[in-house]
């Protein structure tokens, strides 16, 4: 039996915006056994203690939307780039990028980000993978780099479409279905979704038949006009309307952009209880649009954050969402950082308990010992009141975690990696990138 006090840390539990204060955390087992709130208390012997020094301790941070595999587009040149539109670019680079890798490539991109992401506070990520030339078994090459090796916990699903033949449809609702033994074989640590690409690359008859499998979907919805006007032109309904057709809709269903989404679509998401993902950088990248989230909080609607694989630091995507709806609100107060709060901390814990079946997100007793640690020195008074002006404004400008822990295992400790041996990840990965850039 494992025990280890997190002592004398300045905490912020993550239950509600304003819960900061001096205490100490007892985990057993990788759960939170006990918070403590500058009481008095005894500990066994056999209790590992950890002085924090009055350092911040927070949750871990969660990323509802990422794609792994973009990990080697950085720094690739094309010979042939010039998209004029959201359709162009896709074929211009990802899909010419997602069309090189092979089961190895995928191996080594996950590595990578996973290095990232637990340099940068990702305890858990949600990932949307696509290789159709090495479809088979490339989601277990994310889990075994990300979960197993790593230490991370992740929920991965395959992209279907029907952009590149039958044989890669079929062997992507194959890899989808048996993504769900990740939950038997890594509890409380992975899960499956079933993954769609925007609905413009599917069929009727694809989206029919996955919906067969009866497991929540992770798709693109809205992200460009293709699958906005375009779409409900060449099908006759919009997206959401035609995913809701097919009764691929449930409250288990991420809604990846949603930029070009109808108002009649609305009442749609919000009835079937569907969660809608941001991912502002992305979205200002390429061009598409900004998120809106008036709209959708004035339906009702969950919104959680992800970054679409724009790099593994969500604490960018974080601050790009509360400035982007001031400006495209022109109005300062129009979304708060309360609001960002319930987005990136609350909704983003939420929807990855309920499917990885492990209390997350929160720094309270029987919740996982997923969290990070932040040397901060406050220029200015500190406390519940102005914590998360403080975080949004100046921690995340200036601090990296300096330890990162996920069931209570260090996998940084005073930054430095614990489970993984970075120059030697980097130094295969340049290799087996610019063998990929060849193909491309």
């Amino acid at each position: 039996m494992k025990k280890i006090l997190f002592k004398d840390f300045l905490i912020f539990t993550g239950c509600h915006s304003h819960d900061l204060f001096q205490g100490s955390v007892l985990v057993i087992n990788g759960e939170i056994i006990q918070v403590y709130r500058d009481e008095q208390f005894i500990v066994d012997k056999d209790v590992a203690i950890i002085d924090g020094n009055g350092k911040i301790l927070m949750p871990g941070f969660i990323n509802s939307h990422t794609h792994i595999y973009s990990t080697f587009a950085r720094g690739m040149g094309l010979p042939v780039f010039n998209p004029t539109n959201f359709h162009q670019l896709l074929e211009q680079l990802w899909w010419r990028l997602d069309r090189a890798l092979t089961l190895e490539d995928v191996y080594y991109s996950a590595l990578v980000s996973s290095v990232e992401m637990v340099r940068n506070g990702i305890t858990t990520f949600v990932d949307h993978h696509s290789s159709p030339n090495a479809i088979r078994g490339s989601l277990n090459e994310i889990v075994k780099a990300c979960i197993k090796e790593a230490g991370l916990r992740g929920i991965v699903c395959y992209e279907t479409s029907d952009r590149d033949g039958e044989r890669a449809k079929l062997e992507a609702i194959g890899e989808n279905n048996e993504s769900r033994s990740f939950v038997e074989s890594y509890p409380k640590r992975a899960a499956g979704l079933f993954g769609l690409h925007a609905s413009f690359t599917l069929t009727d008859e694809t989206l029919a038949e996955c919906a067969r499998y009866g497991m929540p979907i992770h798709v693109h919805v809205g992200e460009g006009p293709e699958d906005g006007s375009l779409h409900q032109q060449r099908f006759g309904m919009t997206a959401v309307e035609r995913l809701n057709h097919f009764g691929l809709l449930n409250p288990a269903s991420l809604l990846v952009h949603c930029l070009h989404v109808n108002e009649s679509d609305l009442p749609i998401i919000k009835s079937s209880g569907a969660r809608v993902v941001f991912n502002p950088q992305s979205n200002m990248n390429n061009g598409v649009g900004i998120p809106d989230y008036s709209k959708f909080k004035d339906h009702d609607i969950l919104v959680n954050l992800g970054n679409d694989g724009y790099g593994f630091d969500l604490t960018r995507d974080m601050r790009t969402l509360l400035i982007s709806q001031h400006l495209l609100k022109k109005d300062p107060k129009v979304f708060s950082v309360e609001d960002l709060f319930q987005v990136a901390f609350i909704n983003n814990a939420e929807y990855v308990s309920n499917n990885l079946k492990a209390n997350l997100g929160k720094i309270q007793k029987g919740y996982r010992a997923d969290f990070v640690t932040y040397d901060y020195a406050p220029p200015t008074p500190l406390n519940g009141d102005n914590f998360l002006s403080h975080f949004y404004f100046a921690i995340m400008e200036n601090c990296k975690p300096t330890d990162v822990l996920v069931d209570g295992e260090y996998l940084l400790q005073d930054g430095i990696l614990k489970r993984q041996d970075e120059q030697a990840i980097y130094k295969v990965s340049q290799k087996q990138s610019a063998d990929l850039w060849k193909r491309i």
